[in-house]
This record gives C-alpha cells, sequence and structure tokens, in this order.
C-alpha cells in the first residue's frame, strides 16, 4: 500500500491492489498506479503481446505448413509458398509476401486461385491480432482510485458539551466552503453537462441527473399557488450508493437514496399586510403561519429602493437579501426547533418538509419588465443621467417580497432493493430514522448506513440548507446583476433557480461523502471531528471511489490472463516440433510435414545449397540449427552472371606432400560454375607398393595413366578437410578400385587398401 496525493489533486489515493465491485469480486480485481508507473507497465504490456503475436502466428504458419505439405512432386509456386509459410515472422509480413509472389507467378499460372485461400485467412489473421491487441489495451480500466481513508472523518455541529466551544467556529465555515464548492461545481458541471470542464472529473459521476422534471406540475399547496399547472417537480428517483456515490461495496451492502422538491410561487394577497413606521416608512408582514417569536413569517421594507436612492452611497450597492421559513414533520408532528415557523394548514402536509423562501430587491434596478412570478418587476422608474438629457425607463420589484413555497421528501433503501426494504417518500428525519430502525437487525448494516447518513446529512447539503446557507449567493439571476441593475431575465426564472439548489444539493451530496472520506483539514480541531470507530466505518472510509488523471488503475485479472495465456502460447509455440515427434512415435506417420517444416528453415535451405555442391560435413539436419564439423569454408557467390547468380565451390589450394601411406587427393581443373571439369583419382595399392593411379575426368573421353606414380608425388589435403564418403563407379574395363574413396565437387580423396598377392592392379585403358 502506498499513499499519495500529487500535486493538483487534492484526496490522497490508494496505490495496490483492490476490489472494484462494480465487476465483482473476480472481475473487480483492480491495482492502481502512478501514471509514471502505468505508462511503464501498459509499455511492458504492448510489448509482451507483440511477442506474443508473434508466437501465435507461429503456431497457425505451423499448422498452414502441415496442412499444405505433399510429399509428391510439386512446382516451384508450391515450394516458394511453404517458404514463405515457414520463413514468415508476422501474419502481416505474410500477406504482404504472399501478394508480391501472386504478382511474381501472374505470367506463369493462374497463382491467385491457388494463394487466394490462404492470403484471405492471413489477412483475417492480421486483423484479428491487430484488434486483439488493441483490446488487450483495455486492460488500463480508467482512472478510477480509491481515497486511502486514512484521515476519514465528520466534522460534528454538536455543542451538547459546553468544553466543545470550538465545534461551533469550526463548523459553519467549513459547511460554508463546503456548499461553495458545490455551488461551484453544480454551475460547472451540471448546468453545462460538460465533464470536461474544468474541476469536473473527481466524482464518478460528473453530475447526477434527475429521473423526473416536470415544469408544468400541479400545485403542491392547494388554492395558494399562483397558478395550478405551471408549478415545478423534480425527483431524483432511486441514487444508487455505489453506481452515483462513489461508494464502493458489494451489492448487499449497497444502500438507495431518493429525494424529490415541489415548488411554486405563493400568492400574497391575504397572506400579507402593510404596517407604516412613520409618515414614510412602511413595511410588509407576511402570513403563511406564526414564526418561533412572532405572529407573522416574514417582514421585508417597503422602501428599500427610495432609501437607497434618497442615501446616494455610491459605496453601497443594491443587492437581493433572502428570508427562510422551515417546517420540519416527524411521525405527523411538527419539530420545534429546528422548524422556523407553524405553517397555515394550506402549506401543512403529513408526507413532507416545507420550506418558504422570500426573496427582496432591495432597491434592485431590473433593465427590462419581468414578468416572472418571484421576481416580478412591472412597476417603471425613471433613471435621469449626469446629463440631464437623456432619460431611460427601469423597473423596480412589484412587492417588498415575493413567496416561493417548496415541498421536500426523502427515501431509503436497503439491499436487496424491494418495496419491503424501502421506507416511504417522506420527511427527511422521519425517513432516516426509518431506515435505521429496518437496518438495526443487522449491527454491521446499521452501523454502515449510519456512518453514511451521518456523512451526509452533517454537510446539510438538501436545497433547504444550501439556500440557507449561501444566501443570494445561490441565486442565478445575479450572474446577469452588475452594480445593482438586473439584466433580462424569462418568465419562468424562478424554476431557474430551483433546479440550480437541486443540482448544488446533489453535487453536496457527491463532495459529503468524498470530503468524509478525504477527511477534514488540519485547521479543524480534532475534538469537533468524528472519527470512525468500528470495522464497517472505516471500511467505507476506505472505499470511497474517486477519479483522478494522476493514476491508473487495471483490472488484474486481464493482466493476469495476458500473462498467463501469453506464456502458455509461447510454450506451446516452442513445443510444435516436438510435440510432432511424440505424436509420429505414438501414432506413427512418415514424419513429412515435420521433416519439411525443417527443411524449408532458413538455415537448413542454406544448408541444402552448400550440400548440394559437396561442401562441409553437416550434422543436426534434422533440427532447426545444422552445423558444419569443422569451420570449413563454404559456397561464394558467383556473379559472373548477374541475372543468374549461383553458389559455387570456393577455390582451394594444393598443399602438403603426402607419406606413404596416407590419404591423397587433388583438386579440380577451375573454371565457371557451369564448365567446371571435375576429376576423379582412383589410387590402388599399398604404402609398399609402386601406386597406379587412373585420372577419369567427366569432360573428356579419354583416360590418363601413370603407372608407378610414387605416392609421395600425389599432393594431399586431408589434413586440413574432412572430406564427405563417396562411392566410385569402376572404370569399364577395370575392376572396382578396393578402396575407401571420398570425394567433394571440389577435393576427392583415397585410402590406400593393402591387396593380396593375388589381387590384380587395375587395367589402364
Amino acid at each position: 500500500m502506498d499513499d499519495r496525493m500529487p500535486a493538483g489533486f487534492p484526496y490522497p489515493v490508494y496505490i495496490g491492489l483492490w476490489t472494484d465491485w462494480s465487476y465483482g469480486k473476480i472481475l473487480g480485481s483492480t491495482l492502481t498506479l502512478s501514471r509514471d508507473n502505468a505508462n511503464l507497465l501498459i509499455g511492458a504490456v504492448t510489448f509482451f503481446i507483440t511477442i506474443v503475436a508473434v508466437y501465435i502466428w507461429k503456431i497457425i504458419s505451423f499448422s498452414l505448413h502441415a496442412y499444405y505439405s505433399d510429399p509428391g512432386p510439386r512446382d516451384g509456386l508450391y515450394h516458394q509458398r511453404q517458404a514463405i509459410i515457414r520463413n514468415s515472422s508476422s501474419a502481416a509480413g505474410t500477406v504482404l509476401s504472399l501478394v508480391n509472389l501472386i504478382w511474381a507467378w501472374r505470367k506463369v499460372t493462374k497463382s491467385w486461385l491457388r494463394l487466394l485461400p490462404l492470403l484471405l485467412l492471413t489477412i483475417i489473421t492480421a486483423i484479428g491480432l491487430a484488434i486483439a491487441s488493441i483490446f488487450a489495451s483495455r486492460v488500463a480500466t480508467g482512472s478510477e482510485v480509491l481515497i486511502t481513508g486514512s484521515g476519514c472523518g465528520i466534522v460534528v455541529p454538536d455543542l451538547s458539551d459546553p468544553s466543545l466551544s470550538e465545534v461551533f467556529t469550526d463548523y459553519t465555515p467549513y459547511l460554508a466552503d463546503s456548499l461553495t464548492q458545490a455551488s461551484i461545481y453544480a454551475s460547472q458541471c451540471y448546468e453545462g453537462s460538460s465533464s470536461s470542464s474544468m474541476g469536473c472529473g473527481v466524482f464518478v459521476k460528473p453530475h447526477l441527473k434527475a429521473e423526473k422534471i416536470d415544469t408544468n406540475a400541479s400545485c403542491p399547496f392547494p388554492s395558494l399557488c399562483q397558478t395550478e399547472d405551471s408549478n415545478l417537480l423534480i425527483d431524483t428517483g432511486l441514487l444508487n450508493s455505489h453506481n452515483d456515490f462513489g461508494i464502493n461495496a458489494p451489492e448487499d451492502e449497497r444502500f438507495m437514496f431518493r429525494m424529490a422538491v415541489a415548488c411554486a410561487p405563493l400568492m400574497s394577497e391575504n397572506y400579507s399586510k402593510i404596517y407604516n413606521v412613520s409618515q414614510d416608512r412602511s413595511y410588509t408582514q407576511y402570513y403563511y403561519g406564526p414564526g418561533t417569536n412572532n405572529d407573522y413569517t416574514f417582514a421585508a421594507s417597503n422602501d428599500a429602493f427610495y432609501e437607497l436612492a434618497a442615501t446616494n452611497i455610491s459605496s453601497f450597492t443594491a443587492d437581493y437579501s433572502i428570508g427562510l421559513g422551515l417546517a420540519v414533520s416527524y411521525n405527523n408532528t411538527l419539530l420545534a426547533p429546528p422548524s422556523t415557523f407553524q405553517p397555515i394548514p394550506e402549506l401543512l402536509g403529513k408526507d413532507r418538509d416545507v420550506f418558504i423562501v422570500f426573496l427582496s430587491a432591495n432597491g434592485v434596478l431590473f433593465l427590462n419588465k419581468t414578468s416572472d412570478p418571484w421576481f416580478s418587476a412591472t412597476e417603471p422608474v425613471m433613471l435621469h443621467f449626469l446629463s440631464g438629457k437623456d432619460k431611460v425607463t427601469a423597473y423596480r420589484q412589484d412587492r417588498a417580497a415575493s413567496t416561493l413555497a417548496c415541498t421536500y421528501q426523502e427515501q431509503y433503501c436497503l439491499a436487496p432493493f424491494s418495496n419491503e426494504n424501502c421506507t416511504p417518500l417522506g420527511p427527511s428525519l422521519e425517513a432516516q430514522q426509518l431506515i435505521l430502525q429496518q437496518a438495526s437487525r443487522n449491527e454491521k448494516v446499521f452501523q454502515r448506513l449510519q456512518w453514511a447518513i451521518s456523512a451526509a446529512q452533517n454537510l446539510e447539503p438538501n436545497p433547504l440548507d444550501v439556500v440557507d446557507t449561501l444566501g443570494p449567493q445561490a441565486l442565478v439571476a445575479r450572474r446577469k446583476l452588475l452594480q445593482g441593475e438586473q439584466g433580462y431575465l424569462p418568465p419562468d426564472q424562478w424554476k431557474n433557480e430551483v433546479q440550480h439548489w437541486f443540482d448544488i444539493s446533489l453535487a453536496a451530496f457527491q463532495n459529503a461523502y468524498v470530503k468524509t472520506a478525504a477527511g477534514p483539514p488540519t485547521s479543524i480541531h480534532e475534538v469537533a471531528i468524528q472519527r470512525p470507530e468500528n470495522s464497517e466505518e472505516k471500511k467505507l472510509c476506505r472505499n470511497q471511489k474517486v477519479i483522478s488523471t494522476d493514476y491508473v488503475s487495471f483490472s488484474f485479472l486481464g493482466l493476469m490472463i495476458i500473462l498467463v495465456l501469453g506464456l502458455i502460447i509461447i510454450i506451446v509455440s516452442f513445443s510444435l516440433e516436438h510435440l510432432a515427434i511424440c505424436i509420429q512415435r505414438r501414432w506413427g506417420g512418415n514424419g513429412h510435414r515435420r521433416l519439411e517444416w525443417i527443411t524449408n528453415g532458413i538455415l537448413q535451405l542454406q544448408r541444402l545449397v552448400h550440400e548440394e555442391l559437396g561442401i562441409g560435413e553437416w550434422e543436426d539436419c534434422d533440427d532447426t540449427i545444422p552445423i558444419t564439423l569443422q569451420l570449413d569454408d563454404l559456397a561464394v557467390l558467383d556473379l559472373s552472371n548477374e541475372k543468374h547468380p549461383l553458389y559455387t565451390p570456393p577455390q582451394k589450394e594444393v598443399a602438403d606432400v603426402p607419406k606413404p601411406g596416407g590419404i591423397v587427393g587433388a583438386t579440380s581443373s577451375s573454371g565457371s560454375s557451369q564448365n567446371t571439369s571435375i576429376t576423379e583419382y582412383l589410387l590402388t595399392g599399398t604404402s609398399e607398393e609402386p601406386h597406379a593411379v587412373t585420372i577419369f575426368s567427366d569432360t573428356e573421353t579419354e583416360t590418363t595413366e601413370r603407372d608407378n606414380m610414387p605416392v609421395e608425388h600425389i599432393t594431399t589435403v586431408a589434413e586440413r578437410f574432412d572430406p564427405i564418403p563417396h562411392e566410385l563407379s569402376p572404370v569399364p574395363g577395370t575392376p572396382k578400385p578396393p578402396a575407401s574413396i571420398h570425394s567433394d565437387p571440389q577435393l576427392f580423396l583415397a585410402t590406400p587398401i593393402p591387396r593380396d598377392s593375388t589381387d590384380q592392379a587395375p587395367v589402364n585403358s
């Protein structure tokens, strides 16, 4: 195991073997390496696959060579085809050689008819090997990695212990920073739906998509909505803890989460009242239920626009402000806290939480008439410029505050996922408690789920908390706000705002699990951090997946398959000829296919050339590499006819006088390779008697008699060369020489054999 966190990547990554449960225990075995080491491994795998491809072709070519092998007389095309199959190192090279072969024989025979099946098979093989090499590179599964979890912890807001006074000062900025990060992420990665945007490649899913977005939903608050059928409903559907949030776990340890929001702008008539503070000052109170300490829900000034104009303070810029009311239900009871108001019956529901968002423009000038029901600005205002000549009509917000109300619901499910293992879609705290009660039947399941819920909820990622924490920063409309002047807003801008809050909420859920596994920053006091205590909590901390391009993950099973299969292929390739020998011995056969395979090898073909010229004494002629018994000089290339080059025997000088009884020899007459006159010497007699040598020539019909030639006069190179044995036919009219005669196209040697007194010397004619 190795923990590393390169510059630019904020989380420590686990380096080593782990299981990606997306593919199961076996298929999911994964090896994570740093980018540099991964490049080395990819290069090694590519090189190994290239080698294996060569040996795959060797097996195929061996089979093809055996299939086409024919012991009978065949033409040159047959032998060249066999030689190409035998000596080509790759399928692609064989394709090129076969094409050239077809072209070369085009005028002699319809070679393409005989070679086409082989050519097509070779092309298919070449393409198959290329595709296999490409797919083998997929052993690199991507950049999904695990956070080490070494600093795992949850920042808690619990203030029940007076000694934890630092908790509040740590938690609040930590929460604000987390939701600000989620807001930025949602703006970059959700609205543009582009995973290539900067910073969008961290979570296992760049953005989570809602299963249902209904922009013409019915009113969730009967008789309160401004419209009955132009409201907004967003439902995530069930999100998987593994697939969507990156909590790496087998299927039986996963959970599912769902949240839904239904929103609508509310009517303010009959639910608001204007109060005059003085002759020129007033405010509006909104009555959707009494607050914690008063009988109204929210109050906003009616004079913010005129106060801003009257003060003429250049350093002050008009901006939006947001007020919030929250009603949290549990078991059909309103919880206070965290509820901040008691909703009226039209708002309150038994199966949902409710929050109201009040928007005040605070002197913001709308440069266009805005008909959006939440941003409604239709009251004209005349703007005068310093010149006094130019006038522009702008618009101010129609009400002191506009009201938008939403319901919020959650649902949880445990594996195996079924209706029996799911809570009803209802208030958030109620859904959490119900699923924990259900999980309590199994201690490990309870520990895992409790940690997962705490990790998310302690960062308050639901849309209500997003608006409460970010305030006006959560508004998309502010992107078109400059120095208190608001640019154009569409008639359904409020729906864009709610969808943006929902996106921030989803991004916050994603971020919550990653931040928990990575651990809070060192600036957070340890007393404010809840660390994992049991094995299940620690396992969750070590199994949070993220995406990092600084690392590469490989399928370990894929690597092992490539290695094992590659080694098997290589071993089989090396064992082919030995297997052929064993099969021949076991089931019989003349071994022609095997011996033709060997003989068509480059080195054996080379041996045949030299041996046909009678040069060298060879061994291992039935093996891959033949050798000469000694380092003899072999044939040389004769270029006297450059259109028809040939190998010819090398010229050798006669040397040394033999001793009596020794081996004698002489060289042939010189000439071109096509006109060489080969002379044969027959030696009879013993070392004690005169020797008679008869000379025979393949270019002369007459013979020359040299009687009583002493052996000392016959030169020899027997001590330098080891000639190949050769029986010479007797000269017509002479008895067969009783001698062991050695011959060579370049050199013939004869060994004297003792004669009985009855033996007659050959008669020279």
